[in-house]
């Protein structure tokens, strides 16, 4: 009788399974067990490089959304500071008014065509005028409904508007500096209003 070799090896106490080149384990150790872990590694690898793709595209959508909130930010600031020079010159502005007033009245009384002086007082107050307009212009595009409203009150009251009511005037500063976060999502922590 031909004995087959026995897949038990013998000579301990406890006899243990011999691999052969042809059993499953080997198969599945020498194989299977690295493709599986390749795969994972790929997987980790995508996975992680994806990942930080988002990460990175967010973090740069919102540094972009930042900077432009910044730019907007600033704008409103100079428009304010734009504002109150040009409401600061306002006295001074309104003594011009009223010698020019004059001036162009004792010229029509005396049938003088205008005079240079009162030329020179017409171009500065057309120069003050067109910086106000700026301010106006300005503001109704970079604020809010607030400093829209207090616009069209100020658009009400007849006259140049060195001469408007101060108080109409204070109402339109008070409304963009109430404004000057309307819109803005990511607000630097002194720029938030206090709550």
């Amino acid at each position: 009788m031909i004995r087959k070799k026995s897949q038990y090896q013998y000579g301990s106490r406890r006899s243990r399974k011999v691999s052969t080149p042809h059993s499953g384990n080997t198969l599945l150790a020498q194989v299977i067990v690295p493709l599986i872990i390749g795969f994972i590694g790929v997987f980790g690898t995508i996975a992680g490089v994806y990942t930080t793709y988002t990460l990175t595209s967010q973090e740069s959508k919102k540094a972009r959304a930042i900077e432009y909130e910044m730019t907007i930010v600033n704008q409103r600031i100079e428009i304010i500071n734009q504002a109150a020079r040009i409401y600061g010159k306002e006295p001074g502005i309104s003594d011009l008014w009223l010698i020019y007033l004059q001036e162009t009245s004792d010229n029509i009384a005396n049938g003088n065509i205008a005079t240079q002086h009162s030329t020179e007082l017409s171009e500065k107050l057309a120069d003050y005028n067109s910086e106000y307009e700026s301010v106006v212009w300005m503001a109704a595009l970079y604020f809010g409904p607030k400093t829209r409203e207090a616009l069209a009150e100020l658009g009400k009251e007849t006259g140049p508007w060195w001469t408007k009511n101060p108080d109409t005037v204070d109402e339109f500063m008070v409304a963009m500096v109430e404004e000057i976060n309307l819109g803005i999502e990511f607000l630097p922590d002194i720029l938030q209003p206090e709550k």
